[in-house]
């Protein structure tokens, strides 16, 4: 178990033509709340690729869960699932 408190990042990368956004959502996740708990960055690399950061600050045991990714350009939304567990 880590310690709590830390600051962790997830990252996800999305190969496809003209991406409009990623986005996680999660059990609690409000991104760029008030509070400042969780901080999203979404950086587009090119056309074809784009990266999103996902910055979970005052890591507490209730945070290790499951997070949705979800992508989304002209064709249609594509969301997967990114499970952060500790050892």
């Amino acid at each position: 178990m880590c310690k709590d408190g830390i600051a962790i990042a997830l990252f996800t990368y999305t190969y496809a033509y003209c991406i409009e956004y990623l986005l996680y959502t999660g059990q609690k996740l409000i991104v760029n709340s008030l509070d400042g708990k969780y901080i999203l960055i979404n950086e587009v690399i090119n056309d074809y690729k784009m990266r999103a950061r996902l910055t979970i600050l005052n890591l507490q045991k209730e945070d290790f869960t499951e997070y949705n990714v979800t992508a989304r350009n002209a064709m249609g939304e594509e969301t997967g699932v990114i499970k952060l567990h500790s050892k």
